[in-house]
């Protein structure tokens, strides 16, 4: 697929583009020396083991094999093709693709989703002009104005607001975009009776919702009167899924990484009340709970966490229900608990920006908190609650992957239920052998490849990449059939073609797309410094390589020089006792 679009826009895309820019929106990375680290984001693990080289420009995880280049990041991650991960990387950079008429069918999509990008970012435009300019929004400007939510948060959330008419953002939008593609939108709805559309928000305050990088990617509609439902949201799309997107999160990531922490909240006005108050390191779920998809987003910025409840049951059940996801994640989880029957919308409003700092501030540990409330439920003076309790507290603790915390939880349990920490330790392993509450381990994938690379092959390469002037001088006595694994014929191969180049490593990629082959390519270029002395390293491995072909051709020789002579066929002997003596003086002359 690689052939559809120019190899010299590619190469330009691949030099412009920085690879620890791209990954570093998906993936909170930290310099460590030359390359940069972080948690892989395709597989659960507590101890970062993916790394980013921005000098060879590709990445590899130690921990689940996966490697590759910056496209080979976005079409692992994204699960784009080959050319949509081109182009998402071209539109960044500004470089305009020519149209191929046999890649008609990816370049349509990629329009469509552009197009689609449009439309919600001129219905923002036209929401937010509504809001500021007509004279029928007066009364959402003062109901604005009395939660608190001045023109400063108005335009920072660029809030909107739809007209009460049926078809007002119709009518704005129809002139430039087709029905179907308004309807995909869901910024219209198809009437009953087949014939036209109406807009889905009327006579409602209108929140823009954005994805990381900040593009609008569907809308939440406040009901200003009694109209159902309160609140309304764009309908799931191609841009849109509510369970990976945390509202606020594009304009929290600044006030993030100076607080160490993001705040957790569940309504658009807990978001925007608290960040005019100068809290601006928070976000909230879009009426969903927190998914793994959450915390993979939230790892990129931060490694903790604190969660905003209400006091009451309904809150400290969420807590509860939250606590499972957090405890096989690498982030740490704190609960800051309001008082009954306020959010931080409220709390704000009433108490104040900095008493709602303090309240973040002074979270306990979620699992404390948890384990708290379980506490309060049972009467530790009496056998049997003790047991219960233990039994409910044990069902947690058999779900922390880490087994130093969960020895520390069993002995800090074991002082709460008056319990011996031994007899906590066999109960929990009655309740892991039950299934019940299993202990959830990281699920690491096994690189799955086509046979290993033998090492000597393993090491020629790397010689080879670490002093690449010796290619010119192996170029005369060593082919790529002389190696026996795909992979390494190609690299060399390829290091003949163009081995001189920048970025030869992170070119390669591009020749192979099989995910197994990138991710065995990755971890052999991680270990190009293994080498220390490149030119005797390299002589090495090729007397190896000729060693092990001249015994192969001496067994086969001998084998058929055997055959030859059961057979009593002296001319064919003669023809195979010449060829075998000439491979032993071939072997002398270059051994």
């Amino acid at each position: 697929m690689a052939s559809r679009i120019p190899e010299e826009i590619i190469e330009e895309i691949r030099h412009q583009t920085n690879i620890v820019d791209v990954i570093s929106e998906y993936v909170a990375l930290e310099q460590t020396g030359q390359n940069y680290k972080g948690l892989c984001p395709f597989h659960r693990e507590k101890t970062p083991s993916f790394v980013v080289s921005p000098a060879k420009q590709f990445f590899h995880c130690y921990g689940c094999g996966a490697g590759g280049n910056v496209f080979s990041f976005l079409i692992q991650h994204e699960k784009y093709s080959f050319p949509e991960a081109v182009q998402v990387l071209a539109a960044r950079l500004g470089i305009r693709l020519p149209e191929k008429k046999h890649d008609a069918k990816a370049a349509q999509q990629f329009k469509r989703h552009e197009v689609l990008r449009h439309i919600h970012r001129e219905a923002s435009v036209y929401f937010s002009e509504v809001l500021a300019t007509n004279p029928q929004a007066e009364t959402v400007r003062q109901y604005l104005v009395q939660r608190g939510i001045h023109e400063t948060m108005q335009r920072e959330f660029s809030l909107g607001y739809a007209l009460p008419e049926w078809d007002g953002l119709r009518k704005h939008l129809i002139s430039r975009y087709s029905a179907d593609l308004l309807l995909e939108s869901g910024l219209l709805i198809q009437r009953k009776n087949g014939v036209g559309q109406y807009d889905r928000f009327r006579n409602r305050l209108i929140i823009p919702i954005h994805d990381e990088r900040g593009q609008v990617i569907a809308f939440g509609g406040r009901a200003l009167g009694d109209e159902m439902p309160k609140y309304l949201n764009s309908p799931e799309s191609t841009l849109f899924h509510k369970g990976k997107v945390l509202f606020g999160l594009h304009q929290a990531k600044d006030a993030i990484r100076q607080t160490g922490f993001l705040a957790i909240a569940e309504g658009y006005f807990d978001v925007i009340v608290p960040y005019g108050a100068g809290i601006q390191n928070i976000a909230a779920t879009m009426g969903t709970s927190l998914t793994e998809s959450h915390l993979r987003q939230i790892q990129r910025y931060t490694k903790k966490v604190v969660l905003v409840f209400d006091s009451d049951s309904a809150g400290i059940k969420a807590a509860m229900r939250t606590l499972d996801l957090f405890l096989s994640s690498d982030l740490e989880a704190r609960a800051a608990i309001l008082p009954q029957g306020e959010d931080p919308d409220t709390f704000v409003r009433r108490e104040g920006g900095e008493s709602f700092r303090t309240a973040l501030e002074r979270s306990p540990l979620l699992l404390d908190f948890v384990r708290e409330r379980i506490l309060e439920r049972y009467d530790i003076s009496q056998l049997d609650q003790r047991i219960a309790c233990a039994n409910e507290l044990l069902s947690i603790i058999v779900k922390i992957p880490n087994s130093i915390e969960r020895d520390a939880q069993i002995n800090k349990t074991a002082d709460l239920v008056r319990i011996t920490d031994a007899a906590l330790k066999c109960q929990l392993e009655d309740i892991s052998r039950s299934g019940k509450g299993r202990l959830v381990l990281p699920a690491v994938r096994k690189t799955a490849q086509a046979g290993a690379i033998p090492v000597i092959e393993q090491y020629l390469i790397k010689a080879l990449l670490k002093d690449k002037r010796l290619i010119t001088e192996i170029r005369g006595t060593l082919v790529p059939e002389d190696l026996s694994h795909p992979i390494t014929r190609k690299v060399l191969e390829k290091l003949y073609m163009y081995g001189d180049k920048t970025e030869f490593e992170a070119r390669v990629f591009d020749a192979f797309q099989d995910q197994s082959a990138q991710q065995a390519l990755s971890g052999l270029f991680m270990q190009i410094d293994m080498v220390i002395d490149a030119e005797a390293t390299l002589r090495d491995c090729v007397a190896q390589l000729r060693t092990k072909q001249f015994e192969h051709a001496t067994r086969n020789l001998t084998r058929k020089v055997r055959d030859a002579q059961e057979k009593k066929d002296r001319s064919v002997l003669d023809e195979f006792l010449e060829q075998k003596n000439k491979d032993l003086w071939r072997k002398k002359q270059k051994l």
